[in-house]
This record gives C-alpha cells, sequence and structure tokens, in this order.
C-alpha cells in the first residue's frame, strides 16, 4: 500500500485482485471530508450516514486536532468514476472519544481488501487502545472488527453493546396520531431553558444508567451534557401539570438533509401516557420544519419504546419495517481494552 499527503488529506492506493484499483484518503478538515463524499451520497445513503455527517458539520465550526476521517474508494478501469465504498470516523466529544464510527453504503459489495486495507491504514494513526468500540450496520461492523481483531491481537467481546434497528421518518410517512388533540391543561412541548437544568440532567442521567450500558455517566457528566443540549437548543421538554418535566428528547445531530433524535426518556411516574409520544412527534416536526427531509433514530432491538416510534411514523423497525428498503441493522461492537471515551 503506498501513501502520498497533499494539503488536507493523504492518500493510499490499495492492491486489488480485479479490474478496479481501490485507495484510501485521510481527512482531518471537516469541509474537506464533506466536500469529498457529499456527491456520492443519495438521501437515503445520508440518512444512513447522518451519525457522521453529522460529526463533521459541527467541527466545522468547532474543530478537533485528534478528528479525523477516513474514505474508501474504488475506481473502474473502463470508466475511470471514483465509488464511494466506506467512511470510517475517529471522533471525539464534551465527554471523551466516540466509538470508531463505520459506514458503508447499504447493499453494496463488502471488498476484503478494502477492509483489511482500512484496518492497516487507521492503526497508523491511532494506538490499539483507541479503538474500544465500533459501531456501524451490522454486515461492515462485523467484517471489519474481525479483521481487527485478527491484526491486532485484541479480542472482540461476546455481548454486542448496541444491537439496534436504524428507523426513518419522513413527511410522507409522518403520522398525526394525537397531535391533532389538544394537550392536557397545563401541559407543554418547548425547548428547554437554563431554568429546566436540574431536570434535564436527571434525566439524562436516568436515560444512561438505563440505556447506556457499558458506558458509565456520573452526575456531573449529565449535568455538562444537558448544559451544553440546553445552551444549543438542542433538547425538548414535555412539561406536564405544575411545570414538572416528564420526558425529554435531544436532537444534537444534523447533516445538511438529516436529523438524529435521541435520549427520548420518560420519567417513571409518567409513563404510559402517550407522552413521549407527542414530544417525538413535536420534535419531529420542528425538523422538518427546519429544511430536515428525513429524521433518523436508533432504537434497541427489544426496547418496548420502538412502538410509540411506529406511531409517529418511524419505518425500519424491525417486523413493523414496510420493506426490505426500509430495514437496517446497526450493531456496537466492543474489544477488551479499557473504555476511553462514552456516547
Amino acid at each position: 500500500m503506498s501513501t502520498s499527503t497533499s494539503g488536507s488529506h493523504s492518500h493510499a492506493s490499495v492492491p486489488t485482485n480485479d479490474s478496479r484499483s481501490v485507495s484510501i484518503r485521510h481527512h482531518d478538515n471537516p469541509s474537506d471530508f464533506l466536500f469529498a463524499v457529499s456527491p456520492s451520497l443519495t438521501l437515503q445513503n445520508e440518512t444512513s450516514a447522518v451519525v457522521i455527517l453529522a460529526h463533521a458539520q459541527k467541527r466545522i465550526a468547532g474543530p478537533k486536532p485528534r478528528d479525523f476521517w477516513l474514505t474508501v474508494w474504488s475506481t473502474s478501469s473502463t470508466t475511470s468514476r471514483s465509488a464511494l465504498e466506506l467512511i470510517l470516523m475517529c471522533g471525539s466529544w464534551l465527554l471523551g472519544d466516540y466509538p470508531i464510527f463505520i459506514w458503508a453504503p447499504p447493499k453494496a459489495e463488502r471488498r476484503s481488501d478494502a477492509t483489511s486495507s482500512l484496518v492497516e491504514f487507521l492503526r497508523k494513526r491511532v494506538p490499539d487502545k483507541r479503538v474500544f468500540s465500533v459501531f456501524g450496520p451490522t454486515d461492515i461492523t462485523q467484517v471489519f472488527s474481525s479483521e481487527w481483531s485478527k491484526v491486532t491481537g485484541v479480542p472482540i467481546l461476546r455481548e454486542p453493546y448496541y444491537d439496534a434497528y436504524l428507523a426513518r421518518c419522513t413527511k410522507n410517512t409522518l403520522r398525526q396520531g394525537t397531535s391533532t388533540m389538544p394537550l392536557p391543561q397545563g401541559h407543554k412541548t418547548r425547548v428547554a431553558t437554563t431554568g429546566d437544568l436540574n431536570d434535564v440532567a436527571e434525566l439524562c442521567k436516568q436515560f444512561a444508567d438505563d440505556e447506556s450500558a457499558p458506558y458509565n455517566f456520573s452526575a456531573e457528566d449529565s449535568r455538562l451534557e444537558a448544559q451544553e443540549l440546553i445552551r444549543a437548543q438542542q433538547v425538548w421538554v414535555y412539561e406536564a401539570s405544575s411545570g414538572v418535566i416528564a420526558c425529554i428528547c435531544a436532537a444534537a445531530r444534523h447533516s445538511q438533509r438529516a436529523s438524529v433524535i435521541s435520549k427520548v426518556y420518560t420519567s417513571k411516574a409518567f409513563r404510559r401516557k402517550g407522552f413521549a409520544e407527542r414530544l417525538v412527534r413535536h420534535v419531529v416536526q420542528h425538523l422538518f420544519s427546519n429544511r430536515r427531509e428525513s429524521v433518523v433514530l436508533y432504537v434497541g432491538k427489544n426496547n418496548p419504546a420502538r412502538r410509540v416510534y411506529d406511531r409517529v411514523g418511524f419505518s425500519g423497525i424491525g417486523d413493523q419495517a414496510n420493506s426490505s428498503d426500509d430495514h437496517e441493522d446497526w450493531l456496537e461492537v466492543g474489544f477488551n481494552v479499557a473504555i476511553t471515551g462514552r456516547w
């Protein structure tokens, strides 16, 4: 594998066994990365890769020197056209490192030469211990993780950290449901304010305790996260009577046409009242009104909240998927090393 460097990215050629050539590019500039990949992404691909693209969008305003993206391209000898095959992100945030995020176009051919070369390329840029987990579409995550373990000798943990569906909602699939009915008297759905900090931080902590294993969030971690979400106006609340915050929903990741909602959590005292459904629908409608064409969430395969998201209009949730095109399995695989981050 030969390597050259130009501007904000380096480039490596990968030997192959067929008529196509494969190359890997290293991007340490988020604008450079987005410029390189955007022409190759349909809306469906953008919603699938949004967790990676959104981080690059955020880093344009606040770059971090350790963050980078790797892209894998194949070029046909007959057409000389390059096709995007893989994206890998090594990023960080307020509370430490992210897992390694990886993405490949759904249903694309998986090339073992590209994956093994990507592993080799990544090892030259980070220590083995930095890769404490990998998150991405299940098939490419399994292939990459197996190759990483084989090359590094670091064992894969038997149980995955997260086994999930990627669910999508568009204006066409959005269901009005209870939104046509007025909220109970004194109830509100709204953006959180600084006056909600204690309540939002507590619900963030409860969410982490219930949903974020193996990552440990202290009360101070959750407060810092809540402060940042409120400052950026990226968390919404369902306010029940007497001003009690019953439910939260965050939307902190945005690409050009897609957004991710996360951290949907209802206090145990207010469950089975329809509050989460109302809040999620409110946030989705807000995102659509701000020029987003698709809203994405990741939901655990055993998470009973799947029913809530189905009622809002999210497709691709396992048995409730409308077609094979809706269905996308995502997986986070852990390695037997110390965890240096969280998310």
